[in-house]
C-alpha cells in the first residue's frame, strides 16, 4: 500500500487528533485504513513541520572508566529504601550509604514504604527495615514487602528482637536482622553481601 505524505503524517499524530485539528486548521478525519487528513495538502504540510522539527542529535561520547561521567553512574547506582520513624537514623543510614555511591529512598512509616515500593520508576534494590513503625508494630509490613518484591533483599532493623521474632523474620525470607544499635560502618559491605546473595522469586 503507497504511504502518502497525508497518510504518514496522519499516522503520526493520530493519538492526538482531537487535539490537532483546532491548532492545525485542517480536517481531520476516520478512513478505513485508521485516521487521514482530509487532503493531501493537508497532510504533506503537517509531515514536513513534523520533519522540521526533528533534530539531529550528535551521539554520546563513550564514557571512559574513572568517573568523567557521575550522571552515567548514578543512573545505575544501587537504589535503597530505608523505614525508620526516627529522623537521625534515617539520616544516618543515609549517610553512610548515600557515601558509597547508593541512592537513597527514605519512609518514615510503612505507608510511605509502600508508597515507594509501588512507585515502578523506582523501585528499590535492597531495603532496610524497622521493625517497630507509628503504623505497623509487628511483621506484617515486612511480609507485604517480600510479598511485592520477592526478589529483593530486605535487612531488618530492630531494638526489639526475640527469638520468635527472628524465627518469623527468617521464615518470611527476610536476609537478616540487625539489633539497634548496629555499626553503620559494616552497613554498606552489609548490603552488598544482600545484593549479591540469590535470592528466590
Amino acid at each position: 500500500m503507497k504511504m502518502t505524505a497525508a497518510r504518514i503524517a496522519a499516522d503520526l499524530v493520530a493519538p492526538f487528533s482531537s487535539a490537532v485539528r483546532g491548532a492545525l486548521g485542517v480536517g481531520f478525519t476516520s478512513g478505513p485504513c485508521g485516521a487521514c487528513f482530509e487532503s493531501e495538502d493537508a497532510g504533506a504540510n503537517m509531515l514536513a513541520q513534523i520533519s522540521a522539527s526533528i533534530r539531529e542529535v550528535p551521539p554520546s561520547p563513550v564514557p571512559v572508566p574513572g568517573g568523567e561521567y557521575p550522571h552515567l553512574r548514578k543512573k545505575s547506582a544501587t537504589r535503597v529504601l530505608v523505614v525508620d520513624d526516627e529522623p537521625l537514623v534515617r539520616w544516618s543510614i543515609a549517610e553512610t550509604l548515600g557515601a558509597h555511591g547508593c541512592d537513597i529512598v527514605e519512609a518514615p512509616d510503612a505507608q510511605g514504604a509502600l508508597v515507594a515500593i509501588l512507585d515502578s520508576a523506582h523501585r528499590p534494590d535492597a531495603v532496610l527495615l524497622d521493625l517497630k513503625l507509628p503504623d505497623s508494630d509487628d511483621l506484617s509490613l515486612l511480609a507485604s514487602v517480600r510479598h511485592l518484591l520477592p526478589a529483593v533483599p530486605v535487612i531488618l532493623m530492630t531494638a526489639f528482637g526475640t527469638p520468635e521474632v527472628f524465627e518469623e523474620a527468617r521464615r518470611l525470607g527476610v536476609f537478616t536482622v540487625l539489633d539497634k544499635p548496629f555499626d553503620l560502618d559494616e552497613l554498606d559491605r552489609l548490603v552488598e553481601r544482600a545484593l549479591d546473595t540469590p535470592r528466590p522469586t
